[in-house]
């Protein structure tokens, strides 16, 4: 997929929307010219900021030379006043300049900062997706649905090796704002709470999952919220052997 530099100079100052944002940073992942393209970019935007800070100028060399000159060229003495006013009208400009290029490097410099954070803020997200795609595509990761009543599903990735797991909602019938789901492994028989999760959090993206050794089976029951102790047997929604 190809992406118009203006938008890819969008997507670094953060100005996309999520979607667009989200698309991009697939496409970069999986196309590592984009990537070298995009990090390009990053680049011509830090040294840009760096070249652009300017120091005010030092105008004292320039207003002495000009009371020299006009002693040197004048037949008539120079009032003091007149000094004063050549000197005064100098340092205004001069403060001016200072004030305008000082304000201009704050924007640069916070142009910078912002870079830098979206910079930081892209990094940990390519290594949040380096370390899940590695999870996926880890020999040992089993996928599992779990179904049950009312159409559910939800598919649970479960690792030995790595010990982790992770949970994808597929379907869940909608529950009260007081009640949650939680998740149970049987582990030698007995029933070990894995956590409780939001199912429309999970229905949107891939959430982590605890783990336990040895589970024999996955079972999902709906509980009050902040979840329980023990799992409620007659309110079991899905489960599935593993």
């Amino acid at each position: 997929m190809k992406f118009d530099e203006d938008i890819l100079m969008s997507y670094i100052l953060g100005e996309l929307s999520p979607e667009e944002m989200r698309r991009i940073e697939e496409a970069r992942i999986a196309n590592p010219e984009l990537n070298k393209e995009i990090e390009a970019l990053e680049l011509s935007l830090e040294e840009m900021a760096f070249e652009n800070k300017i120091k005010a100028p030092n105008l004292k060399p320039t207003i002495e030379q000009i009371i020299n000159k006009e002693n040197t060229n004048s037949t008539k003495p120079i009032k003091l006043f007149t000094y004063l006013g050549f000197a005064a009208s100098f340092l205004i400009g001069a403060l001016l300049i200072g004030f305008y290029q000082q304000q201009k490097i704050n924007t640069q410099s916070e142009q910078l900062a912002s870079l830098e954070n979206n910079l930081e803020a892209l990094t940990l997200k390519n290594k949040a997706c380096e370390t899940s795609l590695s999870f996926f595509d880890h020999v040992e990761t089993k996928t599992y649905l779990l179904e049950g009543k009312s159409d559910a599903k939800v598919t649970v990735y479960w690792n030995e090796s790595l010990k982790e797991a992770k949970l994808k909602t597929d379907s869940l019938p909608q529950i009260q704002a007081d009640e949650t789901y939680q998740i149970w492994a049987d582990v030698d028989g007995v029933m070990m709470d894995l956590g409780t999760f939001d199912y429309l959090a999970s229905a949107e993206n891939v959430i982590d999952l605890n783990y336990l050794d040895r589970a024999e089976s996955l079972n999902i029951t709906i509980e009050p919220l902040g979840g329980s102790k023990t799992p409620t047997v007659s309110r079991l929604v899905a489960n599935k052997y593993i």
